[in-house]
C-alpha cells in the first residue's frame, strides 16, 4: 500500500464507505452517535452526515445495517423518547444491547 491511501474495508451490508471505515477503525469504550440534525456536537468531532431529506433515511433505518455490520458493547437512548412511536422500533433493534435510558442534556456531553 502507498503512503495516504486507504486500506480497502469489506462491508457485509453496508455501501457507505465512511460508515464502513469508521466501523473498522472505531475501538473499545469509543462511541457512535446517531442523532437527527439538531445534535450540537464539540470541534472536531467527524460527522458523516447521512440525510437525503429530512427524516430520511430514519433512525431505524440506520441503526439496522449498522447493527448487522459492527460489533458493539452497549446503546443510550434519551429518557425523552420514552413512549414515542418511532422509540418502540428502537428498543426492539437495541434489545440485545440492553439500551440505558439516559437524559437528552446528558447524551449531548
Amino acid at each position: 500500500m502507498r503512503g495516504g491511501e486507504r486500506p480497502v474495508i469489506r462491508s457485509t451490508v453496508l455501501w457507505n464507505s465512511q460508515l464502513i471505515e469508521v466501523l473498522a477503525r472505531v475501538g473499545h469504550g469509543e462511541l457512535i452517535v446517531i442523532a437527527d440534525a439538531g445534535m450540537p456536537r464539540p470541534v472536531g468531532v467527524p460527522v458523516i452526515d447521512l440525510a437525503l431529506t429530512a427524516n430520511t433515511p430514519s433512525v431505524d433505518e440506520l441503526v439496522k445495517p449498522l447493527l448487522a455490520d459492527g460489533v458493539f458493547e452497549m446503546s443510550f437512548l434519551a429518557e425523552e423518547l420514552t413512549g414515542l412511536p418511532h422509540a418502540r422500533g428502537l428498543e426492539s433493534l437495541l434489545s440485545s444491547l440492553s439500551p440505558q435510558r439516559v437524559s437528552h442534556e446528558e447524551l449531548k456531553k
